[in-house]
């Protein structure tokens, strides 16, 4: 993890924090340039003056640190003598980029400056406001027009002078420079495109005990006739919703890849989703595979955040023009900031879900609702009168296993590169080492800090047996959904099952007047 990395991970925990000049070196309690000098002292960066020497810890003075490039003004002469700041001053910032500002026109500082802010990881600014607001973020507008200096940290050994390039550096330290900022260099900066015809989920034209199919084509809606089943599927991790269904092909029935469809039961919007797969089956049938939201999740970017994955989740909403509903719960945890690459936006979700996990002990389910996404905590998705036993399915199998996902020792690795030494962070349980032999587990991490909690917390949640329930034929529910709570009371011979689990896939089958479904279920003690 980078200086900046650790700047801006530091910067996020602060914020809700209170503000405070006569305290600023508080344990919960900041003023403008307490809370940029504390965060580079948590990095490891002490932050002194380029020629002096001396402590910076004060707005006025902080932007002569040592270390950091001077990317507006051209020279230090200059700071505070350009006001109004130029129009085009937001288009320089880079994530951890320092802002001076003045803030007050009264001032009698030689270089005005009276206020500073860091850029955040998010495209906005994160600053120790007032004592009203607090530690908190705010778009990157603010103070726009204020602007004295803008610094960006290039490391203790910079010695560059002002004004946008900052000097030279050689060869070896410019090719192994850590990336902290990621920039459009070749085509626009496009903004996101919604999803054109588009409508469905405004239509209701169900009666009661009636299932309906709608297609969108290019604004027009048509209801084609379903043969056989239509079956959807959800399952809890990294996957979208899934309809398929065969329906009959007649001269008024006319659409194509990406056109909108939706499907309601008894009156209740069920599925909203997307044609990906059109294929003929037979003579005048169409097989149709579509999708919902969730399934553009499996794009692949690259992105430096450090957050909630509640922020997270928004943010690729702003990027990719999807749609969220008023169902996304805060999940409360802000997980340090990180590089993805080549990721898709589902890993980068699922790696800030496990995190908060791990954190809080707290499980969240991302998850589409007739076209729009939700995020909630499983304990808020438990339905309390919903019962699985014998009377109300065909089969079941139960297994329980060590063979995947079980692992009694951890083994993390954090690569120092200041020593140049891959420090090691371990820890097992003997006593099931000793019933199942050595089943480890081993993992790469950014951060000393993050291999020190996932260290304990990996054993907590792996060290145990999988289990695993399947039910075929269930009595149908629209209401289960992966990541849903039901309650189990099944014998099945040596033991009886009675107790809460939770739905890892479900897969619901409509046909005729017939609703089934088909779950596998696990223990809720035991979270993946």
């Amino acid at each position: 993890m980078s200086v900046i990395d650790e700047v801006l991970a530091y910067v996020d925990r602060q914020i809700g924090k209170s503000y405070s000049q006569s305290n600023r070196y508080g344990k919960n309690s900041f003023d403008c340039s307490s809370l940029i000098y504390r965060a580079f002292d948590a990095a490891g960066v002490k932050l002194i003056h380029k020629d002096t020497g001396g402590k910076v810890d004060i707005s006025s003075n902080e932007c002569y640190a040592k270390g950091f490039e001077l990317v507006y003004p051209d020279s230090y002469a200059k700071i505070g003598k350009n006001l109004p700041s130029p129009s085009n001053i937001t288009e320089k910032y880079q994530a951890g980029d320092i802002i001076f500002c003045c803030t007050d026109n009264s001032t009698a500082r030689a270089n005005k400056i009276t206020h500073v802010m860091i850029v955040n990881q998010y495209g906005g600014i994160t600053h120790a406001a007032n004592p009203r607001d607090g530690v908190g973020k705010v778009g990157k507008n603010t103070y726009s027009t204020k602007v004295c200096a803008l610094l960006r940290y290039q490391g203790e050994g910079y010695t560059g002078s002002g004004g946008g390039s900052g000097g030279s550096e050689n060869a070896s330290e410019s090719n192994n420079k850590e990336i902290t900022s990621i920039q459009i260099v070749y085509g626009e900066d496009n903004k996101p495109v919604a999803k054109a015809n588009d409508e469905l989920k405004g239509i209701r034209k169900l009666t009661r005990n009636a299932r309906e199919l709608l297609i969108e084509h290019k604004g027009n809606v048509m209801l084609p006739i379903a043969c056989e089943s239509v079956t959807v599927e959800f399952s809890r991790r990294s996957t979208a919703g899934k309809l398929q269904c065969k329906v009959l092909k007649d001269d008024k029935l006319d659409f194509h890849e990406g056109d909108a469809i939706s499907f309601q039961v008894n009156g209740t919007p069920y599925f909203y989703g997307y044609v990906f797969q059109k294929s003929r089956v037979g003579d005048g049938i169409i097989n149709i595979i579509a999708y919902d939201q969730l399934r553009y999740l499996k794009n692949k970017d690259t992105m430096i955040f450090g957050g909630t994955a509640t922020e997270l989740l928004q943010l690729i909403g702003k990027n990719f023009s999807l749609k969220l509903g008023s169902g996304v719960e805060n999940t409360g945890f802000s997980a340090q900031t990180r590089i993805f690459d080549n990721k898709t936006l589902f890993d980068m979700l699922e790696e800030i879900l496990d995190d908060t996990l791990i954190a809080t002990g707290k499980n969240f389910v991302l998850y589409d609702d007739f076209g729009f996404l939700f995020l909630k905590d499983m304990e808020n998705m438990v339905l309390d009168d919903f019962l699985i036993n014998d009377s109300n399915i065909q089969d079941y199998s139960y297994t329980t296993s060590i063979d995947s996902d079980t692992y009694n020792k951890i083994k993390l690795a954090y690569d120092n590169k200041e020593t140049g030494v891959r420090e090691v962070f371990q820890t097992q349980n003997d006593e099931n080492m000793g019933n199942w032999g050595t089943l480890q587990y081993y993992e790469k991490v950014s951060s000393k800090e993050l291999a020190k909690v996932r260290a304990e917390a990996y054993l907590k949640i792996y060290n145990r047996k999988t289990r695993n329930l399947q039910i075929k034929g269930a009595f149908g529910d629209i209401r289960v959904r992966a990541g849903t709570g039901i309650y189990v009371n099944l014998d099945i011979g040596d033991i009886v099952l009675n107790n809460r689990m939770w739905v890892e896939k479900v897969k619901h089958t409509f046909e005729q007047n017939l609703h089934t479904m088909d779950l596998t279920l696990k223990g809720w003690e035991f979270v993946e």
